[in-house]
């Protein structure tokens, strides 16, 4: 997405007293001079319509807004078909950082959005629109702790460098691919600001960390080990 000299601050998650949030007067929207038609919050990444195919960068930016959710369905999936243990284990990690991020952090440090983004609220008690809470960012909490899990997972339970270097590798690579990028998009797209990614980047190391450390421990994957709850179990996923 190109921006302009005009969007002043739109990147510095810091509003000044004279901006006004109003969606209408949004000054990328064309009515206000800007290029676009309308702006719109899509799961929390912000759309500029009509989207502007000829930048690449911008097409990477919004598909990469939606991986952190991607991921979460990718294990949901897998643990449903394939009752496999880790992949409930990473889901249930997706949905504690989630849920601590968005009910506590955000509510708690209470620091609006890049004034760029298109995730606003109207406040019914001031009568104003103001953007809602970024720091840190959700999506690269997300991200990061399920890529610093999943690389640890790999890199020291297995496919394993001595026996499968190559498979290892490209796994390895798989990982960093998909999640990597995403404050890059965050930040980009305008729904988050480099202090919001910063932050949310380095706790999601520490609960990547604690994420491999609490499954290492208390949940062993040994060959054919099964958790059931009911009738309902789960397998290691080793064979």
């Amino acid at each position: 997405m190109a921006s302009t000299d005009e969007e002043t601050g739109l990147k510095s998650g810091e509003k000044s007293e004279d901006q006004d949030l109003d969606p209408d007067r949004d000054p990328e929207l064309k009515k206000n001079g800007g290029r676009f038609d309308s702006k719109k919050a899509i799961l929390q990444v912000t759309w500029r319509f009509p989207v502007d195919f000829k930048d690449p960068l911008n097409i990477i930016a919004l598909i990469y807004g939606y991986l952190p959710f991607v991921i979460p369905l990718v294990f949901f999936i897998d643990m449903v078909v394939e009752r496999c243990f880790i992949a409930f284990y990473g889901l249930a990690v997706s949905g504690v950082v989630t849920l601590i991020n968005e009910v506590i952090l955000k509510e708690l440090l209470k620091q609006p959005r890049p004034y760029g983004s298109a995730n606003r609220k109207f406040n019914e008690k001031t009568k104003k629109w103001e953007m809602k809470p970024g720091m840190p960012s959700g999506h690269v909490l997300n991200a990061t702790t399920t890529m610093v899990w999943c690389l640890l997972e790999v890199s020291l339970r297995g496919p394993g460098f001595d026996d499968h270097p190559f498979m290892t590798g490209k796994l390895l690579l798989l990982i960093l691919i998909c999640m990597a990028p995403v404050p890059w998009a965050r930040i980009y797209n305008q729904d988050h600001s480099l202090a919001q990614c910063t932050v949310a980047g380095v706790l999601g190391v520490f609960a990547g960390l604690m994420a491999y450390w609490v499954r290492y421990h208390y949940f062993p994957l040994q060959a054919e080990k099964e958790w059931c709850v009911s009738k309902w179990c789960l397998v290691s996923g080793l064979r």
